[in-house]
């Protein structure tokens, strides 16, 4: 039977640039103690982006933990006291240079070992405002524009790399494009 598991301690092994890893030792149901890593992150939004002609907005860019360029929606941390949608709305623009009419989709846990929650939002009737750098000194990105197929393809692994494929999803169902 499933049920919580008693919280023992906590200890935070490391920590910095708001990501780290924390030991959490359980009580489990049949009475046994373990430590379980977690990997502990700042909460985050994702966003699908639509512009006024059904192009997606993706950002393409360098990610250092897969190593290699990938193809994603505009992301970013939710900082402070921020709404997801007011964070939404910044990592979009920040990134990208588009507003659009934004939308909550989902909330949603990377896996099963992370307190991370990514909020998905959907943003539509997007139009270019204005041509911003990247305001972190690591982002080198460029932004593209896919159609409705070219995302398709990249959920399904065709030719794209991305990390956004929960997303992606996420998104493009919502807005009855899958």
């Amino acid at each position: 039977m499933a049920e919580k598991w008693e919280e023992l301690s906590r200890k935070i092994l490391f920590e910095e640039y708001g990501r780290g890893i924390v030991v959490i030792k359980y009580r489990l149901p049949d009475g046994r103690e373990d430590d379980f890593y977690i990997k502990h992150e700042r909460s985050f939004v994702r966003i699908v982006a639509i512009t006024k002609d059904n192009k997606v907005i993706a950002v393409k860019r360098f990610l250092p933990g897969p190593g290699q360029v990938t193809v994603d929606s505009a992301a970013g941390y939710i900082r402070g006291d921020e709404s997801p949608e007011q964070a939404a709305k910044r990592e979009l623009r920040d990134e990208t240079g588009y507003e659009g009419k934004l939308e909550f989709v989902a909330k949603t846990y990377a896996d099963g070992y992370t307190d991370v929650v990514a909020y998905v939002m959907v943003a539509t009737e997007c139009e270019l405002v204005a041509e911003n750098p990247p305001e972190i000194k690591t982002e080198f990105l460029e932004v593209i524009l896919l159609t409705i197929s070219e995302v398709r393809e990249a959920i399904k692994g065709g030719g794209i790399f991305s990390c956004d494929t929960q997303a992606w999803y996420l998104g493009l169902d919502h807005l009855g494009l899958l």
